[in-house]
């Protein structure tokens, strides 16, 4: 898809500083409902700011999480793209690009 097809397209934004779970399946329902019953996906920007339910496994939290979102995705038959914040360890490297094995919290979210 170009970029001129991406400007086409109606965008809808919702922010709030540390959404949770709930709150992005309630938005995806209420823009769903008002775009004609879909929507074509949803960008979530970006993991690490979605709080974590308990003070417990930080794995286990994420891995949590990240069902949820799959959940919600299922739900509505719509991708969902999940962002989430690499470590700056790829600044020391010559081609500057992020790896996988950059990725926070990487053992539940690949």
């Amino acid at each position: 898809m170009g970029v001129e097809q991406l400007a086409a397209n109606t965008w809808q934004i919702f922010e709030h500083s540390t959404p949770t779970t709930t709150m992005i399946a309630s938005a995806v329902r209420r823009a769903i409902a008002e775009f004609g019953g879909s929507i074509g996906a949803v960008f979530v920007d970006y993991l690490q700011q979605i709080p974590l339910e308990s003070g417990g496994n930080m794995a286990h939290e994420v891995g949590k999480i990240t069902r949820q979102i799959r959940a919600i995705a299922k739900e509505h038959k719509i991708p969902v793209f999940l962002g989430c914040q690499i470590n700056r360890g790829n600044q020391t490297t010559a081609d500057k690009r992020p790896n996988h094995h950059l990725l926070l919290d990487k053992t539940i979210i690949c």
